[in-house]
């Protein structure tokens, strides 16, 4: 019996461990121009195993003292070849064009500035929500790049 227990615990740790969802941040920040103007992008993409994938309302991510919050319809799904389901959202900001940035002006693409609040966590996570409930996905892969332009 002690045995049964032990291996089924094995596998229904083995199969929790393999549903927890990919997620991956990718983040280029960039400056240039005659005036320095500057910005960031973004793309926030989170993959699914065959079979583990349920719907969610909105997603909320956790990076660099940020929380941003986006709802499903924002985000675009991809079906891969192995039956994994996955989501993307790509999005950034810049300052004034002229890099004067005088009256503090950013100016947004594929998200709004009410969509980004402060956060407080060290460490990034995704969080779904599903029907007012959270699931938090704390295993996230980070690349980020930057970029100079003369």
């Amino acid at each position: 019996m002690k045995k049964m227990f032990i291996f089924l615990t094995g596998m229904m740790l083995s199969i929790s461990l393999q549903a927890q969802p990919e997620t991956q941040i990718f983040e280029n920040r960039w400056a240039g121009g005659i005036c320095c103007a500057s910005g960031v992008e973004y793309t926030f993409a989170i993959r699914f195993p065959e079979g583990t994938f349920t719907c969610f309302d909105s997603l909320q991510v956790d990076f660099d003292g940020q929380k941003f919050l986006f709802s499903d319809m924002q985000l675009t799904r991809t079906n891969g070849a192995d039956l994994s389901v996955g989501f993307t959202v790509s999005f950034g900001y810049r300052s004034d064009e002229r890099g004067f940035d005088i009256d503090g002006l950013t100016y947004y693409h594929g998200i709004s500035a009410g969509q980004i609040q402060p956060g407080s966590l060290e460490k990034p996570q995704f969080t779904l929500i599903r029907r007012g409930k959270e699931e938090v996905v704390t295993n996230v892969s980070v690349e980020r790049t930057i970029t100079a332009y003369p």
